[in-house]
């Protein structure tokens, strides 16, 4: 599977591409977002049928900016199986 592409925008969660989502015929979807706090969170969630199944925040960067589609993909690895 090749890595998916992760969008960030403050306040509006964003669908990604290239999250299999073809595959399931929609039925999972994997969207992102920034959180209007401060300090701002990174968010994810996956839903199925457009309703959040999980949720959680990416965890603290070594570095700065938005996280990676790297990283995102590997803490949805870690953290959904």
């Amino acid at each position: 599977m090749k890595t998916p592409k992760f969008y960030w925008n403050k306040g509006n969660w964003n669908q990604c591409h290239g999250d299999n989502k073809g595959t399931t015929g929609g039925k999972y979807t994997t969207e992102t977002m920034i959180s209007s706090t401060t300090p701002a969170k990174y968010l994810v969630r996956v839903c199925q049928k457009k309703k959040p199944v999980a949720k959680f925040d990416m965890p603290d960067l070594e570095h700065d900016g938005v996280p990676t589609d790297e990283e995102v993909l590997k803490e949805l690895q870690s953290r959904l199986g």
